[in-house]
């Protein structure tokens, strides 16, 4: 894995910044819901973990419908005790804006 670009993790944090507008796959909101989490709570993990320093790795999807072949980036924030897996994608929603995907979000394995 390779280290995400500054300009990018920028983007991640602006985009996590704003939950509400933030989406999740059917598998994640599976894994929020067994974890008692919310996606509120992973895109302030996110803010928190890229806000310490702490790394942020761009990966290839290999999986998520849709997504398969493009870059999505990987961090493992500690949330309610538990270290987590969360990878995430920007995809664009229409020529002017992104949102922030998330693609996974379970315990690291």
């Amino acid at each position: 894995m390779k280290k995400a670009a500054h300009k990018v993790i920028e983007g991640i944090v602006k985009l996590a910044s704003s939950p509400e507008e933030t989406e999740t796959t059917q598998s994640v909101l599976y894994d929020l819901m067994g974890l008692g989490l919310t996606k509120f709570e992973i895109c302030d993990a996110i803010c928190d973990w890229v806000n310490r320093g702490e790394p942020v790795q761009e990966v290839v999807t290999k999986y998520a419908k849709g997504h398969i072949g493009k870059p999505a980036y990987v961090m493992k924030p500690n949330l309610a005790g538990v270290r987590l897996y969360v990878k995430v994608a920007i995809q664009e929603c229409n020529t002017t804006n992104e949102a922030l995907l998330i693609i996974s979000a379970h315990v690291d394995r």
